[in-house]
């Protein structure tokens, strides 16, 4: 094998047994770096970049020897991908948010980026450039409004709950587990009252006094979610959007302030 194991296609299932019919637990991204612990037949073990382990299937992987001395990632909602530059009927894929991709040259009005196989595509040469702020992060999430829930979903194409927090982080170079129970166990995160909390701030649900929910603090009283879709909803009884079920539950709410100065 030469060069470093990668996902190949826009999203990848990482599922908890090697077969198509299991449980899928998680996803890897185009581009995303996996470990191969054991092999099976067609089916690898795999350790993806947030050290999250499951089963992928090989023809969703590729091992690629291309190095660039640049790489973008992907903050619009989708990125479609084309095979010749300024051909719309060239369309050749579709990025997820969060995909973090090579890119070898910068042309007028597109980029032209590497497949893990070397083949190229283009891509909108638009502004990707964010920062590590609570604003920006804010302003990207609002893009992710409506996504629909998938169990195991990490990309904008569908999220989970853990999956749409830990996307949004890494979309401004923030790094964080995949599951909410570990997201709340990260030491960098510093719990904090509710009333103190900074929109961004992440606040996770109990259900018997085992978290089952994440999201993050908007202003106002509201928070934003993935719960059978990505949404917003209140803290305040009196508002129409306020989650009777979700906010009697016990929650705590946690900064990220480490995790914006790390």
């Amino acid at each position: 094998m030469n060069g470093r194991w990668v996902t190949s296609v826009a999203v990848a299932p990482m599922h908890a047994k090697p077969t198509f019919s299991s449980e899928m637990v998680s996803q890897s991204l185009f581009w995303d770096p996996i470990d191969v612990i054991e092999k099976k037949d067609n089916w690898n073990l795999i350790k993806s970049l947030d050290g999250y382990e499951a089963w992928m299937h090989s023809f969703y992987m590729h091992a690629s020897s291309i190095c660039s001395d640049r790489e973008i990632m992907i903050i619009d909602r989708n990125m479609p991908v084309f095979s010749k530059k300024n051909d719309l009927n060239s369309l050749q894929m579709v990025l997820s948010f969060g995909s973090k991709v090579p890119v070898l040259h910068e042309h007028e009005d597109s980029l032209e980026i590497a497949f893990p196989d070397e083949t190229r595509g283009f891509i909108s040469n638009d502004s990707f450039k964010v920062e590590k702020s609570r604003n920006d992060m804010l302003s990207l999430s609002r893009n992710l409004l409506g996504v629909p829930y998938l169990w195991g979903g990490t990309s904008s194409f569908g999220y989970d709950c853990s999956g749409f927090v830990q996307s949004l982080l890494k979309s401004l170079n923030m790094s964080i587990a995949r599951d909410s129970s570990d997201q709340h166990d990260d030491d960098r995160l510093s719990k904090i009252d509710l009333e103190d909390a900074e929109p961004g701030d992440l606040i996770f649900f109990f259900e018997d006094d085992k978290i089952n929910h994440v999201g993050f603090i908007l202003e106002n009283n509201k928070i934003m979610h993935c719960s059978g879709e990505v949404k917003i909803e209140s803290f305040n009884e009196n508002d129409d959007d306020y989650n009777d079920e979700l906010f009697k539950k016990k929650h705590v709410a946690k900064s990220i302030t480490n995790l914006l100065e790390d």
